[in-house]
């Protein structure tokens, strides 16, 4: 005998699983909808700090670049500073050569009026005597000082010695002085081979005396034209 289908209790049964299923979807997409919102706002919240960072790198890279032209003036200023150092050195050993010199040229000078003035007897004679003495000190004055100096576009002291040279008293003699960093002097550009530089440089460097390094390169100067042959 065939078996008839409980066709209202298999529509109850389909009912009951298609409420599952539709029970089972909402939840799905109930989490699916709040996980793409939370996605979202993470997304927003990432784009925001992106931003934030492009703005701080920007700050960073124009505040490298403001230091680093900072830097690079402070480095120029240095730069000027250690010239005006060295041209301040220059004047400053310059002076007591140049105050003995003009005291050796009066000393001189004096003997010679004395000579003179022991010698002749008649007015006209002493004034003769004292206009040649004045001459004579003019010229001691431009010859026997023999030193004089100037910077360069490279921010180098050149220095120009005569006098130096017997047969050639207006020879000049020169050499160029730069500051390296701070307290590291270098000498070039010297006008004649000099044995002594060498020990000269290494004196300077370690006592930073300028005068006496300038008066050693005159005595070296002056060895080395003994050495030269006569003309």
């Amino acid at each position: 005998m065939a078996t008839g289908i409980d066709l209202p209790a298999l529509q109850k049964e389909l009912k009951g699983f298609q409420g599952k299923i539709d029970s089972w979807t909402q939840r799905t997409v109930s989490t699916a909808d709040q996980t793409r919102q939370e996605h979202g706002h993470r997304i927003k919240d990432l784009q925001g700090r992106s931003r934030e960072l492009e703005a701080e790198h920007t700050r960073l890279e124009r505040a490298a670049r403001a230091l680093e032209t900072r830097l690079s003036e402070e480095k120029a200023q240095l730069l000027a500073a250690q010239t005006a150092a060295v041209q301040a050195a220059a004047e400053e050993a310059a002076l007591p050569i140049l105050l003995a010199e003009q005291r050796s040229m009066v000393e001189e000078v004096d003997r010679e009026l004395q000579a003179q003035q022991s010698i002749v007897a008649s007015a006209e004679a002493q004034n003769l005597a004292k206009l040649g003495a004045l001459e004579r000190a003019l010229r001691l004055y431009r010859d026997r000082l023999g030193l004089h100096f100037r910077q360069d576009d490279a921010h180098r002291l050149l220095i120009g010695l005569n006098d130096i040279d017997p047969r050639q008293p207006e020879r000049e003699f020169t050499f160029a002085v730069h500051i390296q960093g701070s307290d590291t002097y270098s000498v070039s550009n010297v006008s004649q081979e000099l044995p002594e530089l060498p020990e000269l440089q290494a004196a300077l460097q370690s006592t930073g005396n300028f005068c006496a390094f300038v008066r050693g390169m005159r005595t070296a100067f002056v060895a080395a034209v003994s050495r030269e042959s006569p003309p």
